[in-house]
């Protein structure tokens, strides 16, 4: 919902699965989804071949696509919002197709923001043994923007944790942890984990305006 002292993440939702689909129904955080709650997806596919849907599907949610591409590994990723019409209990899905790999849905339930990005969001992959592992970055022109921050493990399992400013939403141990910040001021913002050992690693960013 809009309106309030600033952003807010009220929950968030992680889970990775083999094959071509996953769900998440396990909410991390306080509260629950309610209605007027704007939902933040990032979804991933970790195979050459794999396809992912325009949007994810549930909670009632008619999201719409903010960016998609493919990255240099050639791993499909997607960045979609919408706002949850009605309270209930919220389950998200992502039905893909072609080659199985690991997939990953990645959700933030946000609070005094509105179904608007900011600035490009995306996605980019990167085979290192440096730790801390950056994101992509993004240039934001409003003030107050939520940051949204992903990473994901394509092989092993690391252990990542997310650097400030950015505060740790989820952590999912050996694939995944979510993050986010509040700009105070627009400009360029670019994230970073500390990881452990080698790996190949996904990392997102989008910015959500207030």
């Amino acid at each position: 919902m809009n309106g309030g002292s600033g952003p807010t993440v009220t929950q968030s939702c992680g889970k990775e699965n083999y094959g071509t689909s996953v769900t998440c129904s396990s909410w991390t955080g306080t509260g629950s989804v309610t209605a007027g709650d704007i939902v933040i997806v990032q979804m991933m596919a970790y195979a050459a071949g794999a396809t992912l849907p325009t949007n994810p599907t549930g909670c009632g949610i008619t999201f719409s696509q903010i960016n998609s591409g493919t990255d240099s590994n050639s791993d499909a990723w997607s960045w979609n919002i919408g706002s949850v019409p009605s309270t209930t209990a919220c389950t998200l899905t992502i039905t893909g197709s072609g080659a199985s790999g690991g997939v990953t849905i990645q959700a933030w339930d946000a609070n005094n923001v509105i179904a608007t990005s900011d600035g490009t969001c995306s996605m980019t992959y990167q085979a290192t043994s440096s730790s801390p592992v950056s994101g992509p970055s993004i240039t934001t022109s409003t003030s107050g923007d939520l940051i949204l921050a992903s990473y994901a493990s394509d092989s092993g399992s690391p252990t990542a944790t997310i650097n400030s400013p950015f505060t740790q939403d989820y952590n999912g141990g050996a694939y995944f942890s979510l993050g986010h910040d509040v700009q105070a001021s627009s400009g360029s913002i670019t994230p970073a984990w500390t990881i452990s050992g080698f790996y190949d690693n996904l990392a997102g960013i989008c910015a959500v305006k207030p």
